[in-house]
């Protein structure tokens, strides 16, 4: 699991091999957060929107989902400042405690705005949290050891999806719905006592570097990855806002059954995600995002273009498989692209742009799928995926041919 030495910064490597595998176990179970933060949810909505009980139980879903991302968004913009203010290992620590404590609090209050309250919160410390453990892994991996490790990160998120389904709706059987929120405490209060021991104490560079103009300039100058990032995420979140769509077009009524054909497919993610660092060592970042964005066209395309339902979930599989392999990228490119000084302010503009693109995804799609329906929807934005990776490829391609050297020279 471990980086080679190689792949290991000085700071790394005076943490001692044991010490810096314990600080990235710290970092593998904030990717589980990632998970808890919204499928704790999903096998106990129905309970919930009974305990609230009518338009309000509706609601009650709603702001369980939003709050998290707007709560991630506005810690996002905050990240570097905090970070630099702060340092990694307080805030890192601070946060992981945040996640236990607003977390559980979600099953502690019948009142709906209290509820809504606790979630916005539980984002404000996922996002600090998942900047800090993202810079903590820049700092102690170079940039071949960290787009492996990124790459680990992204699949746990991706591999924690079922058993945290699981998890919640088993203790929601047995103990009601109040208790699936107990899994945050569960998983945060040991990561806690775990980081105490072994996560070593950085401190921002932006202050003692360039201060903090110097570290908002350095993200300013790679706008461009924040964009297509934005972009890439609507994309992704086809998956959750829009394949369903096109599976009841097919004439799948069972929502068993379409739980189940979404969710199988959602490990390839993480598989996915897995390879990516070890790709990218292999044949380079862009070759990994151009093949990865080509990958998940492809799959639109099929699914667009699917017949049948075995046939859209294949699609669906291809898709998975694309996003899991340049999600990783998402990190990796923002943090190789400018100095240490600018990597926290970078990672939280990396979070706000995503959980940006995932609130706009139903409003920039719906008029599309009412165009051209979901199946059309999914045909164009395969394409366009599609050709976009093409152009990508060429450009690579034209770039890597050797110079002619001037005649007579």
């Amino acid at each position: 699991m471990g980086a080679s030495r190689a792949g290991v910064t000085p700071a790394g490597l005076a943490l001692g091999d044991l010490r810096r595998r314990l600080v990235f176990v710290v970092v593998l179970t904030s990717g589980v957060v990632a998970s808890l933060i919204y499928m704790t949810l999903s096998p106990i909505l129905p309970q919930m929107a009974a305990h609230f009980g009518g338009a309000d139980g509706e609601l009650a879903a709603q702001l369980g989902m939003t709050m998290p991302s707007l709560g991630i968004m506005v810690a996002g913009a905050l990240s570097g400042w905090m970070v630099a203010r702060v340092g990694l290992r307080p805030l890192l620590l601070a946060a992981f405690a945040g996640v236990g404590v607003f977390g559980s609090a979600g099953g502690l209050f019948g009142d709906i705005w209290a509820f809504s309250v606790t979630r916005l919160l539980l984002g404000f410390s996922g996002g600090f949290l998942t900047t800090a453990c993202i810079a903590l892994m820049a700092e102690l991996y170079d940039e071949t050891g960290r787009s492996k490790m990124i790459g680990y990160w992204k699949a746990t998120v991706g591999l924690s999806v079922m058993p945290v389904v699981l998890g919640s709706g088993a203790l929601a059987e047995a103990f009601g719905w109040r208790m699936a929120f107990a899994m945050f405490a569960g998983l945060a209060a040991p990561v806690v006592l775990l980081g105490l021991l072994v996560v070593p104490g950085f401190r921002a560079t932006a202050v003692a570097e360039t201060g903090q103009g110097g570290e908002h300039g350095g993200v300013r100058r790679i706008w461009p990855i924040f964009v297509m990032i934005f972009v890439l995420h609507i994309m992704m979140m086809m998956g959750g806002t829009q394949l369903p769509l096109v599976f009841s077009q097919l004439g799948l009524t069972s929502t068993k059954t379409l739980a189940l054909l979404i969710s199988v497919t959602a490990p390839l993610s993480g598989v996915a995600s897995l390879c990516s660092g070890h790709l990218q060592a292999r044949f380079g970042e862009r070759t990994v995002l151009c093949g990865g964005v080509a990958l998940t066209g492809l799959g639109a395309v099929v699914i667009g273009l699917a017949p049948s339902i075995g046939l859209a979930t294949a699609g669906n599989a291809l898709f998975t498989l694309g996003c899991g392999a340049f999600l990783p990228l998402y990190m990796t490119m923002p943090i190789n692209r400018v100095s240490a000084a600018s990597r926290s302010a970078a990672i939280g503009l990396v979070q706000f742009s995503m959980y940006l693109g995932a609130f706009v995804n139903p409003l920039v799609l719906a008029p599309l799928r009412k165009g051209l329906g979901p199946d059309g929807m999914y045909l164009l934005i395969g394409s366009l995926a599609i050709a976009g990776a093409a152009a990508g490829g060429l450009r690579l391609v034209l770039l890597s041919r050797p110079r002619t050297a001037p005649a007579g020279a």
